[in-house]
């Protein structure tokens, strides 16, 4: 129930398994259901450094920065997501969620206000 204490392990636990996708994985995973999007967006894009053909993090990816205020960067990596292999249509209700979120409208993939 220690938040701090978490963070402070977990800062610990990356120099050792940083370059494990998987383990970064589930720390993003983790980070974001605590609500730290920051931290899940930092995992993110150490998993993108080590494996950038990683279409399934774009999805966390983009959500994550949406939480953490980054509405465009959530977008691109949204989009990027719908260029994995047989993800077009959940990036693009994703997209449509996020954009609904910030009060915003999905047109032909384009954001309008």
């Amino acid at each position: 129930g220690d938040s701090a204490a978490v963070i402070r392990a977990t800062d610990q636990l990356v120099p050792l398994r940083g370059k494990d996708v998987a383990f970064l994985q589930g720390m993003a995973e983790q980070e974001s259901a605590a609500r730290r999007f920051d931290r899940a967006v930092r995992f993110c894009g150490e998993i993108l450094k080590l494996d950038p053909d990683n279409g399934a993090i774009y999805n966390l990816f983009g959500y994550a920065q949406f939480f953490a205020g980054d509405l465009e960067g959530a977008r691109k990596s949204l989009e990027r997501y719908g260029k994995a292999e047989g993800q077009l249509a959940n990036a693009l209700d994703s997209e449509g969620e996020v954009l609904f979120m910030a009060g915003r409208e999905l047109a032909g993939g384009l954001c309008r206000r």
